[in-house]
């Protein structure tokens, strides 16, 4: 079973592959907006988005900051980045939007610094090995004054070992919200709001997740992925009712350069 196509699956009725509300996201780009309507304040010019997925972040972005404003995002599964150039095109923002099939540990750290005036990376950290590395290259390639929005997974109690087993995973590689808030101070970042998904955002991502892999299965029986995918699926969703619900939690954090 090709885990990108999985995936793909799994997210096709989401915008943004992540459980953050839309609204939430909304408020954050408020936000960014607001600081750039201040007297003198310079326009937003340019975004980068590491794992970009279908670059909902960035259409929005150009949707609400005119030309020359520009954007690029960076993703290395091609059917997300496939649905990302269908939505441009479909939103007429594909001459500002630049969507570039790669694995970000190949690209961001040949990016020149201080070269986007707001950088993304939400819910994809791993790309860069972890969530301290790609602060460090956000941190990096943000401008002086530019903008950064972080997602990222935390604990809401200490995770039980059985779960842990289950994810293949250890404590150590999440922390909490509350840590996370403080992850930008060592690169002279100022964190300017947070929130968390509730567990109502919580529940609509991982319903969605696995009823796309239902419907797929259901309309797609010859599919000779459908009883892996129907395994992993149903397997992931019992994880989640069973701990995930009450013990992952995940953080959107806008810090602000200097």
């Amino acid at each position: 079973m090709d885990r990108a196509r999985f995936s793909a699956l799994a997210h096709s009725s989401h915008s943004y592959c992540n459980p953050i509300s839309a609204p939430a996201i909304e408020h954050a780009l408020d936000l960014i907006a607001s600081s750039h309507a201040l007297p003198g304040a310079a326009p937003l010019a340019s975004a980068l988005d590491i794992g970009c997925g279908k670059a909902e972040l960035l259409l929005r972005l150009c949707e609400r900051f005119p030309a020359p404003f520009r954007a690029l995002g960076i993703e290395n599964s091609p059917l997300m980045l496939d649905q990302g150039q269908k939505r441009a095109a479909t939103r007429n923002v594909s001459d500002r939007v630049l969507l570039r099939l790669s694995d970000a540990e190949h690209v961001v750290p040949l990016l020149p610094g201080s070269s986007f005036d707001l950088v993304s990376c939400i819910g994809s950290s791993h790309a860069l090995h972890d969530v301290l590395r790609t602060l460090e290259h956000m941190a990096r390639v943000v401008t002086r004054r530019g903008h950064i929005l972080l997602g990222e997974g935390c604990w809401k109690k200490e995770p039980d070992p059985a779960y842990l087993a289950a994810l293949g995973a250890s404590e150590s590689e999440l922390t909490t919200h509350e840590a996370n808030e403080k992850l930008g101070a060592p690169h002279n970042l100022r964190l300017v709001w947070s929130t968390t998904a509730s567990d109502e955002d919580w529940d609509a991502y991982e319903n969605a997740y696995a009823a796309n892999i239902e419907t797929f299965a259901r309309e797609n029986p010859q599919d000779p992925d459908v009883p892996a995918m129907l395994e992993r699926s149903r397997r992931w969703h019992a994880l989640y009712r069973d701990h995930g619900r009450t013990t992952m939690g995940f953080g959107l954090y806008l810090f602000n350069r200097g």
